[in-house]
């Protein structure tokens, strides 16, 4: 499939910060009804990404999956199904031409795309997106 994954991403990017303790991201995904956080550092550039599944075992609130899993902006939805088969995750942070993260990709998205379904994401994310600042 040749439609590039800046149709399909979700460009409201919830993120937590380099150094932020990874259960930072659970209130906002609960909040939200997303599955993913991204970590990002000070420049704005993927460095991993906090998952429910990383929190749901109190022994591993300390833990962010890394290295930071991407797709660039323009790259196909093919691609990004082959990044996701490839790694197993379910999401992708999406990627400018200089490495800045600028949305997320999910597996729902991609299969959306295949089946030639207009790109969906939750109510809350939408409303989140109105506000000049998506860091929670």
């Amino acid at each position: 499939m040749n439609t590039p994954v800046n149709e399909y991403m979700n460009r409201t990017l919830v993120y937590v910060q380099e150094g932020d303790r990874p259960d930072c991201a659970l209130r906002p995904m609960l909040d939200l009804g997303i599955t993913a956080v991204a970590v990002l550092d000070t420049d704005h550039r993927p460095v991993g990404m906090v998952t429910l599944r990383d929190l749901v075992d109190k022994d591993h609130l300390t833990k962010i999956t890394e290295p930071a899993s991407t797709v660039g902006e323009l790259s196909t939805i093919s691609i990004a199904a082959q990044i996701m088969g490839h790694t197993g995750y379910h999401h992708l942070i999406v990627t400018d031409g200089s490495g800045k993260a600028v949305g997320m990709i999910s597996s729902m998205d991609v299969v959306r795309a295949f089946a030639g379904q207009p790109p969906h994401h939750p109510s809350t994310i939408t409303k989140l997106s109105r506000a000049t600042d998506s860091r929670p």
